[in-house]
């Protein structure tokens, strides 16, 4: 597969599988595939992946996210890619819809009076975690934008997980996915470091709880693993395995993770619980918090 070249402005050297990314993605839509989508794994560098390919196409660009750390590194990674881009990020009270790129916040874009002020002429759009793509919130704006249409943009879709917990398709939303590694052959690869698991056993008795489409219930799950004392188990192994390290904690439910960092922070150990209804203000401040340099921390984020 024929290599990008490398913009002379670029302050980083892309690994090769970054270069096929692009290459790969060009010659889909070469083909007249209008809806690609690309999946690497988590920590691959998919956003320099995307900044690269809004260069290389050139036109007015729009990229979606639903993150605030999603839209600021895909900020940053853009201007590693061109410093001289006039992006612009429509955010809040941040309304910068005619520089191109654009990088836009999904929640905030997809009200009707911010989403009619963009002019729908966009080149490329790109979805960032896009297996959150058929959300209402998200066809409504690549409706407005023509996606789909002879005449629409190239739309492409980045992810790690095209397959969604609930089972729904990505299809509706996108032709196929044109360029895809493993986690394993990025692993193989010497790109991502190798898994090691370790096993906390608990005195719970988890065949007896009920399941909705193949997962267990969220409440009759956190009952048992609160029975079981897990908040207490799992910070043991913690202070056993990884105490020097931040660590990053899943738990099935919003109130186990306040219990957990209730739990840590107890031990002493600086920790930090949020979830989806955490409001922006309230994520930034606790990022800050966590920053490197500041004492050693170990927040809690549930699924």
């Amino acid at each position: 597969m024929d290599a990008v070249a490398s913009p002379t402005t670029f302050r980083l050297t892309p690994r090769p599988y970054q270069y096929e990314a692009v290459a790969a993605l060009l010659a889909a839509a070469a083909r007249g595939v209008q809806r690609p989508l690309l999946v690497l794994p988590t920590g691959t560098g998919k956003t320099i992946i995307f900044a690269l390919l809004v260069q290389r196409r050139g036109g007015r660009a729009l990229i979606l996210a639903h993150r605030d750390e999603l839209i600021q590194q895909a900020v940053d990674k853009l201007r590693l890619v061109d410093p001289t881009l006039p992006l612009g990020v429509v955010q809040a009270d941040r309304d910068e819809h005619t520089a191109s790129p654009v990088v836009a916040s999904m929640q905030t874009l997809s009200r009707h009076a911010r989403l009619t002020r963009l002019t729908p002429d966009y080149h490329t759009i790109v979805i960032d975690e896009a297996h959150h793509a058929p959300a209402a919130t998200y066809r409504r704006i690549l409706d407005y934008c023509r996606a789909g249409r002879a005449e629409g943009p190239l739309v492409v879709g980045v992810t790690a997980t095209p397959e969604r917990g609930d089972r729904q398709s990505l299809r509706p939303i996108f032709d196929g996915i044109v360029y895809q590694k493993t986690l394993v052959e990025m692993m193989q690869a010497g790109y991502l470091v190798d898994l090691r698991a370790i096993q906390v056993l608990l005195q719970a008795d988890l065949d007896a709880l009920t399941t909705a489409q193949g997962d267990f219930v969220e409440a009759d799950l956190e009952t048992v693993l609160v029975a079981a004392n897990a908040p207490a188990q799992v910070l043991a192994a913690f202070q056993a395995h990884a105490a020097a390290r931040k660590t990053l904690l899943f738990t099935p439910t919003v109130a186990l993770a306040y219990a957990m960092a209730a739990t840590f922070r107890t031990a002493g150990i600086a920790a930090e619980a949020l979830d989806g209804t955490t409001p922006l203000a309230t994520r930034r401040a606790i990022l800050q918090r966590l920053a490197p340099g500041r004492p050693r921390s170990s927040p809690t984020v549930p699924c």
